[in-house]
This record gives C-alpha cells, structure tokens and sequence, in this order.
C-alpha cells in the first residue's frame, strides 16, 4: 500500500455577508486549492463544504489510502463516509487542532476576502455566478458600488460621479440627457434607503430639467442588472491583466535588450531579479523535464529523476551562475546528483565567466525572439 496521502482543510466564513471561503492543500503534491461561495447558512456548513472539496479533489486524482485533515469535531461524517463507499477503498477523517490547519484557513480567507471585495481595484473572484453574484454586489457600501459603475461610465458619468464621491454640492458640468439610465441602474443597486435619496438628490441637482420620475424609478430585470455587474468585473480583470502586463514589460530583460542596452547591463539587472521572474526569463532553452527540475528545486518539490543532456546541463550552469553566492553550492549538489556525468565544482564555477554567461544569453534571447 502506498504513504498515506494527507488533505488539510479550513473554510473562513462571515456571518454578515454569508460568503465561505474554503481552502484544500495536497501534501501529495504540494498543490493548493481554494474557492469560495455564497449564501451559506452557518461556519458549520462552510466546514463541511471544505472537507467535501478536498474529499473531491482526492476523488478526481484517484488516491488511495488518504488522510483528510480537518479542525471542526462538531461535523457529522456518516453522510461522507456512506458517499464513500466504493469511491476510495483506504481513508479516513483525523480531527487536529486548528493550528494544525492554519496553511489551508489562510487560504480559505483569501478566497472569502476576494469573493467579497469584488468592487474593490483587484481582479474579482472567479467563483461568482449568476445565482449569487447580484447578491453580492448589493451587499456593498454606496461608495464602492458607485466606485464599480465608474468602470463603465463614460468621461462625463466619471466626472458627475466623481464629484458625488468628494462630496461636491454640484459638479462641474450638468447630467446628460442620455445618462439618466446609467443613474437610474446605480439607484436601484443601492441597498440604502438613505444612499438612494442622497444619491438622486445629488443627480437630480445636476440636472438641468426635471427627472421623469417614472422611468427613472422603473426597476429592470434581474438578468439586466448582472450584465451589468458582469461588464464591470471584465472591466476590472482587463484592467487588472494590462497592469501585470506592464510590469512584466518594465521588468524583463528582453525589453531592456529591445532598447539597445549591452547585454553584460542585461545580466547584471537578471541577477538583480527574484528566483521566479530569473526562471521565467533563462527557462525557454530548457525541455518540460529541465523547467520541472527547476521549479521542483525552488518550490521544495519532489521531482522525477532523469538524464540531464547537453542542452540541459547549459541551462543549470546558466542559472548556478546567475545565483548568489550563498546559493550556489546547494544547486550544484543537486544538479550534480542528477548528471550521467559528475562534473566538480570548479567546472560549474568556469561558467561564471563572461564569455559563458554572454553565450547562453545570446541562446535564450534568440530563443524568445
């Protein structure tokens, strides 16, 4: 029978805006899942809902003898383990404190938190759908539903908004005619009686007619509300994705080189960079088994063994020489245990040459172009 493989799981639940957030984390394979959901009745059923999660994913990767790790001793298992029967033939429930499941609570809270601040400047949580996501948004305070329609306002909107967001008596340009739609959607997102009144006194001031109180008080369907809510979090996830494009551009060595920079400027500024983006930049001289080597040392992840070839070999020298000092000698004891060949420590510190260096650079480079 094989080790037995141990799933944690946590859920974070808030009782104000019934959103759960539940975490899963393999120790099998050191993955982590986490999602969350809404309009959940109690912490208990946010629990349950955490160990039925891992107890899927445990299920979908076909495991067997498995350990499900969990923190509440009031869950009732009968329901789980009869569902069991004929899907994992070895398992079983073990009940440990809650610092025993701290790794997987914080990810629980993270995917509650997301799933609950979908209107602030973050890329919104892919787990809300159409059953709950109007729910959701109407849990908001005025100020962060208004803050979500200046997404989709045209300049004009944002101005008048803006203006009710710094509370101004009366902005600096009159309501248009053709907006009154755009103002009447924001109303009646407002789940305050008081917020709604401010709100159209304020646009009402800024008009430079009388508001046609029966259309603007007309209330649409629920499906025309979320079309809504749903252009905003594309809005905001385009907004989110051209942000961690333009740092990934002011970051990489390509765009530096694109500028005509000396390729030792190149190098020097590679070193400079964390563990993550330097793999990201020397990895595309590698095959699939060199690139999970890489990310099997640097994440502490047990990784097949394999014959490093030539190509390969070139890769690791590359990266033992862009590492500091400190860390260079844990690498090559690694990579070395790995090659057909051993090589001693003064060949892999050769490499720390320019010419080396340059040569693998130029390899790369060409290789991204």
């Amino acid at each position: 029978m094989t080790d037995n493989i141990f799933m944690i799981s946590d859920a974070s639940y808030s009782s104000y805006t019934k959103c759960a957030g539940l975490g899963v984390i393999d120790l099998h394979t050191n993955k982590k899942y986490s999602s969350s959901v809404c309009d959940i009745k109690d912490s208990y059923l946010a629990e349950y809902r955490a160990l039925l999660l891992s107890v899927r994913i445990a299920i979908e990767n076909s495991y067997d003898n498995v350990v499900f790790v969990y923190d509440n001793k009031a869950l009732d298992l009968e329901t789980l383990n009869v569902w069991l029967v004929d899907k994992i033939s070895s398992y079983q429930f073990l009940w440990l404190k809650r610092a025993f499941v701290d790794s997987a609570d914080k990810l629980a809270r993270k995917a509650r938190s997301l799933h609950e601040q979908l209107l602030l400047n973050k890329a919104p949580s892919l787990m809300i759908d159409e059953d709950n996501i109007l729910k959701v948004f109407k849990l908001y305070s005025k100020r962060k539903i208004i803050s979500a329609f200046m997404h989709i306002a045209t300049h004009d909107e944002l101005i008048i908004l803006r203006a009710y967001q710094n509370n101004k008596e009366y902005p600096s340009m009159l309501v248009n005619d053709s907006s009154m739609d755009f103002y009447s959607d924001i109303y009646h997102l407002l789940s305050s009686k008081k917020g709604k009144k401010s709100f159209f006194k304020f646009i009402d001031r800024a008009y430079a007619k009388t508001i046609d109180m029966k259309k603007f008080l007309i209330l649409k369907s629920d499906d025309y509300y979320i079309k809504i809510i749903q252009e905003i979090i594309q809005k905001l996830s385009d907004t989110n994705a051209s942000k961690v494009r333009n740092k990934s551009v002011a970051l990489n060595p390509m765009h530096q080189v694109n500028k005509k920079m000396d390729k030792n400027t190149v190098l020097s500024t590679i070193k400079k960079y964390s563990i993550k983006q330097m793999l990201a930049f020397c990895e595309v001289i590698g095959s699939e088994n060199d690139k999970k080597l890489l990310h099997g040392y640097f994440n502490a992840l047990k990784v097949e063994k394999y014959i490093i070839d030539n190509n390969g070999l070139e890769l690791f020298m590359f990266v033992h020489s862009l590492l500091p000092k400190a860390r260079k000698k844990n690498f090559y004891l690694f990579i070395n245990k790995r090659l057909p060949k051993k090589k001693s420590r003064v060949e892999f510190d050769k490499t720390n040459q320019e010419g080396f260096e340059v040569s693998i650079l130029k390899k790369i480079l060409k290789q991204r172009c």
